[in-house]
Formats: C-alpha cells, structure tokens, sequence
C-alpha cells in the first residue's frame, strides 16, 4: 500500500531537520534575550540602577580615598560614621522607597492615577523621622564613646554623624520621589541624576576635605557637607522631573497632593518590615564594625578598606536587584508569575557573573585595588594596614556569591509584598550571629578577634541566602500583592 504522502530522500530529510533544529536553536536564543523578562528586559531595567548605585559606591570609595590621602585617622573614623547613618535613616529610606513596589504594581494593573498619592505619601516619612535623626545627632558622641573606640577616632566619627544626619530626610524623601521613576521602570532618569549628584559629590569633597582658595581646609567634616548638600540637590532634581506637565495629570499627582491615612497605612504594613529589615541590617553591620573599631585603629582602618572595595561588588548587586523587584512586582499586578520568575531567574544568572569576576579580583589580584590609597598615605603604619586588607579581602570573595543570591531572592520576594518574611528571617538571622560574635568576643584572644568577627559577618551572610533561596522555593509569594485590585482611582 502507497503512502500518502511520498517520502523525502534520508539525506534531504537529514539537512531539513537540521536546518529545523538550527532554525528552533537560534528563535530560543533569540527568545531567552528577547522574550518578556528576558535578559533584555532585566537589563535595561537593571543597568541604570547598577549605574546609579554604582555611582554610589564611587562615591564612597572617593571619600574614604580622599580621606586616606588627607589622614589616616579620618580614613578610620569615617566607615562607623557612614554604617550608624545609614542604620539611623534605614527605617524611614525602606518604607517611602517601598513605594516601588506600589507604583510598580499600580502600573502593572492599569491603576496610574494611583502612583501620585503614593509618592507624596511615601514623602511624608522624611518628615516624620526627623525628630529621631536630631535626637540621633545630639547623642552621636556617648554613642560612639559607649563602644570602646579611640578618644582620637570618637571627636570625627561624631562631627561627621552630626552632620550626615541634617542630609538624613533628603535621603528618605529622595526615595520616594525616585520610586516615581523606578517603579514604572524608567531607571535611565535615575541614572543621569545619580551620576550628577554623584559628580557633585565629588567636586565639593575635594574643595572642602583639602580647602581650595577661600574655602577652609575641613577633613571628614568636608566630607560630610559635600554628602548632605548633593543629596538635597537630588530631591529638588528628582521633584522638577516629576512635576513636569506630561506627569500631572496621568499620574494624580495634583489630585494626590493629600495625606491618605489608608493609603499611608498600607505603606507602612508593608514598608515597614522592609524597612526594618534594612535597618536590622544596618545595626547588625554597625555592631560588627563598633566592635572591630575596640581591637585597634589599624584593623578599623583595613576594616574601612576591605568595605570599600566591598562596595564596587555589593552596591551593582543591589542595583540588578531592584530591577527583579520591579519586574516581579509589575507582574504580580498583571498576574503573569511566570514571568516574575523568568526575571528573577535571569537578573540571577547576570548578578552572579558580575560577582564572579570580582571574586576572582579579590583573591588574585588584591595588591591592585590597594595602589589608589597606597599613593597618597603617608602613615607609619600603612604596611600593617595593606596586609591586614589583603587577608580580609579573602573572607570578602568567599561571601561575595552568597550576597548576591541573598539580595536577588530577597529582592525578588520584596517585590510581591512578602515582607512580613523578611522582617522575621531578618531579625532571628541579625540577633543570631550578632549574639554568638559578642559571646565569642570575650573567650577569644585579641590576635584572633578580626579573624572572629568577619567570621560571623560570612556566616550572617550564608544564612540569608540560605532562608530567602528556601523561601523564593517555597513560592508563597506567587499569591500576594500589596494593592487592591479594584482601587478607586483619584
């Protein structure tokens, strides 16, 4: 019995298939760049908010140079002032910068008109928090002296607090006004004004840490001003963008301009364990550096370095990160999970190939990120301080690839409101490792204590990762949201 359908020669059929298989290899390439939540998409999300936490980083690593280059003292004193800033203005920057989720979520369900209330909402925990932040400064100096530290480090650890915190509710206020961008995924705005600010940062650092003509030559305190003035710069920056025409209307910000007691309710439901996670972050870090600062001014000082370079891994990071928390909170409100998870899965994949590169940086090449503040120190000790960072840096590669998959997931479970998570897992993780450092502290030899303490800030750093890979796992967070799906809009 004949066929229907007559057969092609083996050979002709062979080059079809293979013609076939090529053709179905090069559209699933094309799809795993292109598709939505592709590796495309994470990247033009996640490039800008690299660039623009990046230039955070520079911008930290600049003063702690300049500072370097200025006095080894002020090199020392400056990380404990910088970590209790952010601890001090962690709570409030983590719940208004919350208002990425909603505005991503908003955006994701149609529900626009909703993004302006949220914005001037979120702003209002800049003004709420500022009362803490002057009690915070007036008591800066018994803080840093109640740890033990140098009589010579606590005078500059407390001018620098004291004044960083006058720029603390320009940090919590710029938050929220960024999340206008952030959330609806236009982060090429955010990284222009990061870029200028940071830009301006740096010129004001070396015009007010060396002096420069008429302007006093002011160290650390220099350091400081020039922090707190571009952060208010970026606030005015960040409102004339938003409060463009083209933005009024479409977004409510003018029907918005009103305290919403739900609306601020629901922010701070879910801001605030977020925010409390940041800032369980920021006081676990604070204590570990509090405490290495009591062994001496030489480990402080390698501390200060090893954190610094730290950055130019850490902060990127943190940056891809927002974008998977963007993404999947866009498609929670689209209730499309299944692209939430290609997002995250991909912002994964590029996190942990930037991490590895540094990786192999920090153990092979420690010497070469050390040149720029070799130059320009003139410390006796200096030789001591180098050794000590390049043995540091080693605890430094090993944590490296567990930050990243602790900020990826976490991020990714921030985005579809599962926060409450966080706070908990947070909190047990902080007050677990930080109890079992203090305890070991006392039992320990001296020569040991560095070794002890980066030990424990690994091990806090293993455990995130371990509990937010568990919980992304689980999948819980596929059914939350943190909007209603039937918002009245404004």
């Amino acid at each position: 019995m004949e066929s229907p359908i007559p057969s092609a020669p083996l050979s002709q059929n062979s080059d079809s298939q293979q013609q076939e298989s090529n053709t179905a290899d090069l559209r699933s390439s094309e799809s795993f760049w292109s598709q939505p939540c592709g590796i495309r998409d994470v990247l033009s999300v996640g490039i800008p908010m690299v660039v623009s936490t990046l230039s955070y980083s520079i911008m930290q690593f600049c003063d702690r140079l300049f500072l370097a280059w200025h006095s080894e003292l002020e090199m020392a004193a400056i990380m404990p002032a910088v970590i209790l800033t952010w601890t001090a203005s962690a709570l409030p920057m983590g719940i208004s910068s919350y208002a990425n989720t909603f505005v991503a979520q908003y955006c994701g369900s149609g529900q626009q008109r909703m993004v302006g209330a949220i914005i001037w909402n979120a702003c209002c925990f800049g003004i709420l928090f500022l009362p803490v932040f002057l009690l915070l400064a007036f008591f800066a100096g018994s803080l840093f002296s109640a740890f033990g530290h140098s009589p010579a480090l606590v005078p500059l650890e407390t001018s620098y607090f004291q004044i960083a915190c006058l720029g603390s509710p320009a940090v919590v206020i710029e938050a929220a006004i960024a999340a206008f961008f952030i959330g609806r995924g236009k982060t090429m705005i955010v990284m222009y004004v990061s870029l200028g600010a940071t830009a301006i940062n740096l010129l004001l650092d070396w015009w007010l840490i060396f002096g420069i003509g008429s302007i006093p030559e002011m160290g650390i305190q220099g350091a400081a001003w020039a922090t707190t003035v571009s952060v208010w710069l970026k606030v005015i920056c960040y409102l004339l963008l938003m409060l463009r025409r083209e933005n009024r209307e479409p977004f409510g910000l003018q029907t918005g301009f009103k305290l919403d007691r739900r609306l601020l309710g629901r922010l701070f439901r879910f801001g605030f364990p977020s925010g409390c996670q940041l800032w369980l972050e920021g006081l676990a870090i604070s204590l570990f550096v509090l405490f290495i600062g009591q062994i001496g001014e030489m480990e402080a000082a390698a501390t200060t370095i090893a954190f610094s370079l730290n950055l130019l891994a850490f902060i990127p990071v943190v940056g891809m990160g927002m974008s998977v928390s963007i993404l999947v909170g866009e498609r929670i409100g689209s209730n499309e999970v299944h692209l939430a998870k290609r997002a995250v899965r991909n912002g994964m994949i590029i996190s942990l190939l930037y991490s590895l590169f540094f990786v192999v940086l920090y153990l092979f090449t420690p010497h070469f990120f050390l040149l720029a503040h070799a130059a320009g120190t003139q410390g006796a000790h200096y030789d001591g301080i180098q050794s000590t960072t390049v043995f540091l840096l080693r605890f430094v590669a090993f944590y490296c690839l567990f930050d990243c998959v602790q900020i990826i997931y976490s991020s990714a479970l921030r985005g579809a409101g599962d926060t409450r998570f966080i706070l908990v897992s947070t909190l047990f993780n902080s007050v677990f490792f930080v109890t079992i450092g203090i305890s070991g502290s006392y039992l320990i030899d001296v020569s040991f204590a560095l070794t002890w303490w980066f030990s424990m800030i690994t091990g806090w750093i293993l455990g995130f990762a371990m509990i937010f890979w568990w919980r992304y796992r689980a999948e819980v967070w596929t059914g939350m949201s943190v909007i209603q799906p039937d918002e009245p809009t404004r």
